[in-house]
C-alpha cells in the first residue's frame, strides 16, 4: 500500500520534479551549445573573438554596414566655469 500524501505534499513534490526536470534540460542544452563551438569565445593566442553562434567580427560588421561619418563644425562655443556663463565664441569671429 502507498501512503497517503496531503495535496501539500503533493504539491511539493510535483514542483521538485518539475524543478530537476528543468535543471536537467538546461545541462543538455549546455552541453549541446559547448559542443558545436555556440558560446562566446575569445582565442588567446591570437586574441581573435567570436560571438554566439560562431560568428566571427567581420560576420557582425556585414550585418550592421558601415557608419556614416558627420564633420560639422559649431557655429558658436559656451564657455562655463560651473553654471555661470564666462564666455561666447564665435567659430567665424577674428581675436584681436
Amino acid at each position: 500500500m502507498s501512503p497517503n500524501y496531503s495535496p501539500k505534499a503533493q504539491k511539493h513534490k510535483t514542483l521538485l520534479a518539475c524543478l530537476g526536470a528543468l535543471v536537467f534540460v538546461s545541462l543538455i542544452l549546455t552541453g549541446i551549445f559547448a559542443k558545436n563551438g555556440w558560446f562566446p569565445t575569445t582565442d588567446t593566442l591570437t586574441g581573435e573573438r567570436t560571438g554566439w553562434f560562431g560568428r566571427t567580427a567581420a560576420d557582425k560588421d556585414q550585418l550592421v554596414g558601415p557608419q556614416p561619418v558627420q564633420n560639422f563644425r559649431l557655429s558658436k562655443e559656451y564657455l562655463y566655469a560651473g553654471s555661470r556663463l564666462l564666455a561666447v565664441e564665435d567659430a567665424n569671429a577674428n581675436a584681436a
